[in-house]
């Protein structure tokens, strides 16, 4: 069960990111690499690593990013 709802958790992320706030993107930057790092199966830091990988898309959010020195 934990493990099904962390997944749903980051996909809900993941679907998010193209369309939320530069501020919320940073918001599921951090939690999701909070799940990513207390992740106590390969299934999650998968998911974990897909939000990744769509926030490194993200062209806006890497500018802000570079801005800000993160």
């Amino acid at each position: 069960m934990i493990v099904r709802d962390a997944i749903e958790v980051l996909a809900f992320y993941e679907e998010l990111i193209s369309t939320e706030n530069l501020q919320i993107v940073q918001k599921i930057e951090s939690h999701s690499y909070w799940i990513y790092f207390h992740a106590h199966r390969d299934e999650i830091r998968t998911a974990a690593l897909r939000v990744e990988r769509a926030i490194v898309n993200h062209a806006e959010y890497q500018i802000l990013s570079c801005a800000r020195g993160i």
